[in-house]
């Protein structure tokens, strides 16, 4: 069943408790996805092939449910779960904090050389 064709509001019935498996129509490539969160009129998915990609409701209408055995949709939802960035990883801190943790340690070895003279 294509998302276009449910009765319901866009985004609204896609919420992070929903444990259905979709696929992108016009996207093959990226295989299943299930839903991570939604933030006002975002809905974020990750996918098989490992990205975490974010939809507006108009984009949304490409997803069509995937229908699998329980024992094998399970199976795609645990590995789907695994592949969820954390947080921090989402919103770009864990990087910025490497970034100044390196910058921090090249400063360093350069006030250290300045003292010395």
């Amino acid at each position: 069943m294509l998302y276009s064709e449910l009765d319901s509001f866009p985004g609204a019935f896609l919420t992070t408790t929903d444990t259905r498996i979709f696929r992108h129509t016009k996207r093959p490539e990226w295989l299943m996805c299930i839903v991570v969160e939604q933030i006002d009129d975002l809905v974020r998915l990750v996918f098989e092939d490992g990205q975490l990609r974010a939809f507006k409701a108009d984009g949304l209408r490409f997803l069509e449910v995937v229908s699998l055995p329980d024992a094998e949709a399970d199976e795609v939802r645990r590995k789907l779960k695994k592949k969820i960035p954390s947080k921090s990883a989402t919103t770009g801190k864990a990087k910025k904090k490497k970034v100044v943790a390196k910058a921090a340690k090249v400063e360093e070895p350069a006030e250290v050389e300045a003292e010395a003279s």
